[in-house]
């Protein structure tokens, strides 16, 4: 085999042998457990190991890195070479000596690829035993927190394993290091170490060893689109086995890692115990659905009405201009016009991925920490998709760009939607954008299986509709206004106005209720004040079953979403803790809202911002034109307390 073969071959086998050994342990681990994954099938096999190589690709990259860098350095290490002439003083002589640092050179890749090789396979090992043992009790792959309990208390920890336990575990991870070395070991050192002869064939090598590294950072990334690899590339079943089963472990904990430098102990401030007090004063007074107006009337004229929840990328007030914005979403300012618009509406958060659990989950978050990184914590929220599965709806999801992008996949196949559409429901050649479908292309694809759903289905229908046009690079196939970015909200204004009056002239338009929401503030206008008037956003009812029209001034934010509409349907939401009904004149209006840094609650009692990176708190006066009814209040305890209970929830599901 010519030299400069072998130094390429030794990162591509390394990573080869390290994606095979993957995939034979992921069905070793769904063999190991029968009890756990009875009833699969041979196409559910082959679903696991489509949907988990990704994943395994991404681990033996990172894996790879070292290997290849060696590989790098071993082209232009010294081996034996000619010297014609060795001058000593006046003394020329013609030999040919041998050059040992060539062999010393050749000794220590060998060495460090050894030790390298067995601490992969050592913690491989250990990760994967460790998987397999915790995964029967804790439903979920390897993640931190074993980790963390062990740092806590390692006295206790390890008191609590007995001798089999403990000892069975360093078997099976000195077993299964075992056969991972053996592996690497019969493939990668079986290549002979040999010199490279000439600078010409070094810098050939050198050239593809770069185009190596590029795709080795590809695969890594998980692919050349918006989205990074993220575990929501193993969501892809509703059986949540499937999805675990998918899950590469090792890959589990480096995100966990990754995503826990974010400390959730910042916003632990009092005894969980004082929590529930402390809140008291904002708490939700009442999880039962009323299905009514503030006074009293009924909200809409179906008891199971067709939902369209649409979700408007980037959208805030400063477009609409009955809330004193600009001149660009005319359409749906007319729709608002015609509906209910609830002009003190705020966006909870700052970005797509923390707007969705608010939207869909009633789940605010925190400034730092966002709860769509944690596929564990996402599968404890209560979801909207999963009460109206269980009041009898069926439920779809809409999206043009990439399902996987910051695990979205994972929160709404956790959250319980049966059909999800996303870019790759779409041909290539309808993939024109940046983040995938253009607006007007999924709006295509919902009209035309809008009546469809009727015909073949005639559950009542939840359907989210989620744009994506209004978002940078702002390329969108339409030219009205000059500024890109506000043309593209016009674009995606004129498509979402037009499917509204689509829908009217249908008969579902008798049985729908229409909700339009904003995921968040978006790029423009640039500058539109603090952070209050950044969050503002509408929130618009419409439809043929809606009997109230006008606007309204109730404080509300994203998280009432969910409640509001179980709640107009009579299905109780107690558990969705952080949410207010905005038609239930017993709850109590409140906003809680944040960016990067900072966090805000507002209720009728006074304002407090809590500065999350350097731990400042601004309290202000109540604002008159807020004002309902004063009682005691310390919105700074509130505050606190209030970001305290949301801490909880990543942590255990629950407040704290």
């Amino acid at each position: 085999m010519p030299p400069i073969l072998t130094f390429i071959l030794r990162p591509v086998i390394f990573f080869v042998v390290t994606v095979v050994m993957f995939l034979i342990w992921r069905i070793c681990f769904v063999i190991f457990y029968p009890e756990l994954f009875n009833g699969l099938t041979s196409q559910d096999y082959w679903q696991i190991t489509y949907h988990g190589f990704a994943m395994d690709a991404c681990v033996a990259g990172y894996l790879t890195i070292i290997p290849w860098l060696i590989a790098c350095i071993g082209l232009w290490l010294p081996g034996r070479k000619s010297i014609s002439t060795l001058e000593l003083g006046n003394i020329s002589d013609a030999v040919r000596i041998g050059n040992p640092y060539g062999m010393v050179a050749k000794r220590t890749v060998r060495i460090i690829m050894i030790i390298y090789m067995a601490l992969v396979s050592l913690a491989i090992g250990f990760i994967a035993t460790l998987d397999a043992a915790l995964y029967p009790i804790w439903g979920f792959r390897l993640d931190l927190n074993p980790f963390y309990y062990l740092a806590s208390a390692p006295i206790t920890v390890l008191k609590s394993l007995s001798s089999s336990e403990f000892w069975g575990g360093l078997l099976g991870t000195l077993i299964l290091a075992s056969i991972w070395f053996a592996a690497y070991f019969l493939t990668w050192y079986q290549l002979h170490f040999r010199p490279v002869p000439t600078k010409r064939l070094r810098y050939i090598g050198s050239g593809i060893m770069l185009l190596m590294g590029g795709l080795l950072f590809i695969v890594i990334r998980g692919g050349v689109t918006v989205s990074t690899m993220n575990l929501s590339r193993a969501y892809f079943s509703n059986d949540s086995r499937i999805n675990h089963a998918s899950i590469n472990p090792a890959f589990s904990l480096i995100s966990s890692i990754a995503h826990q430098s974010h400390e959730l102990s910042k916003y632990h401030f009092y005894p969980s115990s004082q929590i529930p007090e402390l809140i008291s004063v904002i708490g939700p007074v009442s999880g039962e659905g009323e299905g009514q107006w503030q006074g009293g009337d009924s909200i809409i004229s179906t008891k199971r009405p067709d939902i369209y929840l649409i979700i408007l990328e980037s959208f805030s007030a400063h477009l609409f201009p009955s809330l004193g914005g600009e001149d660009i979403a005319v359409n749906l300012d007319k729709v608002a016009s015609e509906g209910l618009l609830f002009t003190n509406a705020y966006a909870n958060s700052f970005r797509t991925d923390r707007a969705l659990p608010a939207i869909l989950n009633s789940f605010p978050g925190l400034p730092d920490q966002g709860i769509s990184k944690d596929v564990v914590a996402l599968e404890r929220l209560p979801s909207l998709g999963k009460y109206l599965n269980n009041a009898g709806y069926k439920t779809e999801y809409y999206y043009g760009g990439d399902l996987n992008f910051a695990n979205m996949q994972a929160l709404l196949i956790a959250g319980g939607f049966e059909r999800i559409v996303g870019d790759k429901d779409f041909p290539l050649t309808e993939r024109l954008g940046k983040w995938g479908a253009h607006d007007d292309v999924l709006f295509k694809k919902v009209k035309r299986e809008t009546r469809m759903a009727r015909v073949e289905d005639r559950r009542p229908l939840l359907r989210v509709i989620q744009t994506s046009s209004s978002h940078e690079p702002f390329d969108v196939p339409y030219h009205k206004l000059s500024n890109p970015a506000a043309n593209s909200f016009a674009f995606t204004d004129s498509v979402v106005g037009d499917y509204i009056d689509f829908l009217k002239k249908t008969p579902e338009w008798k049985n729908a209720l229409v909700i339009l929401v904003p995921d968040h503030y978006g790029a423009y206008p640039k500058n539109p004040g603090g952070l209050k008037e950044r969050h503002h956003i509408p929130i618009i009812f419409t439809g043929g079953t809606l009997l109230k029209k006008g606007s309204n001034g109730r404080r509300v934010t994203q998280v009432a979403i969910t409640p509001t509409i179980l709640g107009l349907l009579g299905i109780n939401h107690d558990r969705f803790f952080f949410g207010r009904n905005m038609f239930d004149k017993r709850e109590v209006p409140l906003m809680y809202i944040y960016d990067r840094e900072e966090a805000m609650l507002q209720s009728d009692q006074g304002t407090a911002i809590y500065n999350v990176a350097n731990g400042d708190m601004t309290v202000m006066p109540v604002d008159s034109i807020d004002v309902m009814q004063i009682s005691p209040f310390n919105p700074k305890t509130q505050l606190r307390a209030w970001m305290q209970a949301i801490s909880g929830y990543y942590d255990t599901g629950l407040p704290q």
